[in-house]
This record gives structure tokens, sequence and C-alpha cells, in this order.
């Protein structure tokens, strides 16, 4: 009889894709060929074409009147960071960062906003999940934040196994800092199996309290290996980065377009490709104002990114936290020498020398040097390629998390493991 797994995502959408449910996605396609059931529930309104998006896939939205009546209170109480980001859209130099240390750790801490989209959330998800209770069998969280408390108090209103994705660096530990945050991690704690996709996250699993074996390691993976690499580019030095400009801080690009004036004082004809939805006239305008417009070029948001792989000759990723990119893992598919800081995500994916550079955090200056180094070393670029695919290839393609996923979904599903 197959299996159905439950998987909570409330802000899911073909429109609004992060990380966390890029790969959520890529999993489902190789967990309904194994003839696995999923059902997704969300609070975003769904059309009628991604309502049928995948045969043996079923999302559901549990959006109700909760979150009509939610809606004017999120905005009373958001009205503080509405005034916030409203500043930051008339001052282009606020994309450099400017925030506390709790925010340089953790990211987004969570606030009332959130906690009460998350009572909404799981008062929806109980309400459409009580005539259903044995038509699922387990329980799929894809982030650790207050989605994980609603999956946690869900499995014990269902008594269903529970299991938690932290994609991020350090979920598990910021849940303390956010409104009630003491009591809220240790339901998720004490009632929940947990998936670490880095080192580091599974260090700070066990900080928080989770029991070794609670803990399971499954890394992100890449759906394809592509058959074709990249052609170092002769004489043009075209660098790329792909990831969301939203995120800044977080991302780093204000370490990277630092870093840009000294690699182009080396080499003049060199361009730096910039792929990513944000911000996009607030970024032009900040570098008009650096004076590298000409070297530099703010893409958007795009679908296909084969050709921006396929016609670089170095991948960046200064970032301050990860949890796996997603971008850097296909960089490498595609046997790109990439240079990244040196992170939790990166520092599982990069051996430095060895397929890739990993840098300081924060130091644009090492950035710049290791951006020239690569240029100006073609054969140690062309191993690092070699070696970066070779990584990936082995480790991390997406058949083999899958292999993963089932055997712990089958270990927890017909055991009693606590």
């Amino acid at each position: 009889m197959k299996k159905t797994i439950l998987m909570l995502m409330p802000g899911f959408s073909f429109s609004h894709m992060g990380g966390a449910e890029t790969q959520a996605l890529k999993l489902i396609e190789r967990l309904i060929k194994k003839d696995f059931q999923i059902l997704i529930l969300t609070h975003r309104k769904i059309s009628d074409t991604e309502k049928d998006f995948l045969e043996g896939v079923k999302i559901q939205s549990v959006y109700s009147i909760l979150n009509i009546l939610l809606y004017p209170i999120s905005i009373i109480i958001s009205i503080p960071t509405k005034i916030k980001k409203y500043y930051y859209k008339k001052n282009a130099d606020s994309l450099f960062p400017n925030y506390s240390e709790l925010e340089k750790e953790y990211g987004h801490i969570l606030g009332l906003s959130e906690i009460t989209e998350a009572a909404v959330f799981f008062l929806n998800c109980l309400f459409f999940l009580i005539p259903k209770k044995k038509k699922f069998d387990l329980i799929h969280v894809h982030t650790i934040e207050w989605v994980a408390i609603v999956g946690a108090l869900l499995g014990k209103a269902f008594n269903k196994k529970v299991l938690v994705k932290d994609s991020t660096m350090n979920g598990a530990v910021k849940l303390r800092y956010m409104p009630f945050g003491k009591y809220f991690q240790k339901i998720v704690v004490k009632n929940c199996f947990f998936i670490a996709i880095t080192k580091i996250i599974e260090s700070n699993f066990l900080k928080v309290g989770i029991p070794s074996n609670r803990i399971f390691k499954i890394p992100n993976g890449v759906e394809i290996i592509p058959s074709v690499c990249h052609k170092r580019t002769k004489n043009e030095y075209k660098c790329l980065f792909v990831g969301n400009l939203y995120q800044q801080p977080a991302k780093g690009i204000d370490i990277l377009l630092q870093a840009w004036i000294s690699v182009i004082n080396e080499f003049p004809q060199a361009s730096l490709n910039i792929v990513g939805d944000g911000e996009i006239e607030l970024y032009n305008t900040l570098i008009k104002k650096m004076g590298i417009e000409k070297s530099v070029r703010f893409w958007g948001k795009q679908t296909n990114l084969q050709n921006f792989y396929l016609e670089t000759d170095i991948f960046i990723l200064p970032s301050r936290r990860e949890g796996m990119s997603n971008a850097l893992m296909e960089a490498m598919a595609y046997g790109l020498p990439c240079i990244a800081s040196n992170i939790s995500g990166n520092q599982d994916l990069i051996v430095d020398h060895f397929n890739g550079l990993l840098i300081p955090v924060n130091n644009l200056q090492q950035l710049a040097d290791s951006v020239i180094y690569l240029f100006n070393n073609h054969d140690i670029a062309s191993e690092m390629s070699k070696n970066a695919k070779n990584t990936i290839a082995k480790t991390y393609s997406m058949n083999l998390v899958t292999d993963k996923y089932i055997d712990l979904y089958t270990t927890l599903l017909t055991s009693t493991y606590k």
C-alpha cells in the first residue's frame, strides 16, 4: 500500500520558489516514481494548474476566514518593518549591511507577526486534517522556522512522526529568540526527527539538546549532472553570482561589488554577471555610484541558467550565511571553479584548493585576490573544475539523496523509533 507523506509548505507557489521549495519539489518528483503519495498543505491560494502540476501529488490550500481576519493584524504588527523597507528603497547605500549581532548570526528573527501566522496555519491544518487523520502517514517540514512548530503540534495531535529539515545554518538555535521561543523550541526538539544538511547544522541540533539518534545527515541534491561542462572564455574573464538578492546582507553582494573594483583594476576587460530577483534598480544605482557599471550587469530572475554556467569562468558566492546553496551545487556540477565564503554548507561542498577556494567571510581583499589568482592560473582552475564536477556526481545527485530519504521514511514508518 502506498504511503502518503504530508508536506507542510505554507508559502508554496510556483512564482515564489526559494531554495527549500526547489529542493522539496526535486525530491517530490522522485518520490512519486517510487510509489509514495504526496499531500502538500499551503495557505496560499492555489490555481487549478498548480493543483494538478504532477500526478500523484495533491496541493491543498487551507486558506480560510482565519487568514482574512489575520490580515489587518499582520498589517498593524508589520508597520515598523514596512517603514524600514520604504526607507531602504529610497537609499541605495542601505544595500550595505547595518544589522544587529543577532541578525548577523541567525538572520531574520521571528516576531509576533510570524507567531500569529503560525497559529492560523496550525488551526487551518488541524481542521482540514481531522477527518483525514488516517490518510497520511508521516509529516515532513522543509524548514525549521515557525512551520516546524506547526508540524510538531500536528504530530502530537494526530500521533504521527514528524521529520524537520533545517534549510538554514542554525534555525534550531534561533527559535529561542522568537516570542515564547524557549517554550516552542522545547516542543520542536521533543516531538520531531531532524535532517541535517551540513555538519554545522548537525552540531547546532546537538547544542539545543536533540539526541544524536534523532538526527539524520542528508544533503541537498542536484537534479541533473550535466553532460556538458563550461569552457573557459578566451581573454574575456567572466564571473557569475546566482542567488536571491532580497537576502542581502546574507548573500554578501556588498562584499562582491567592493572586491570587484580590485579585480577590474587588474583585468579591465573582466565582467561580472549577477542573476537573482531583488531590488535591481537600487543595485544599478549603487554600481553607478561605485563607478563599476560598465563591468557589472544585474540580470534579475532567470528561469534557464544553463547558458550562464556554460559561459562563465568563475562562480562566486560570498555569503555570510547559507544552508546548502543550490546555485553553488549547480555551478560545481557544470564544472565551474568556485570561490565561496568559508561558512556552513560551502564548507561541506568545497575542499579548499581541491575543488574550489574558500575565503574568510567579509574579506573583500581575499575575494579579489582569489578571482585574480584563478584568472592567472588556468591549469589550477581547470583541475578544480574537474574535481568540483566529480564531487557533485559522486555524493550530491538528487537520485542518491532521494534514496536516503526513502530509507529514512521506511525506518520511521516501520519501527517504534523514538
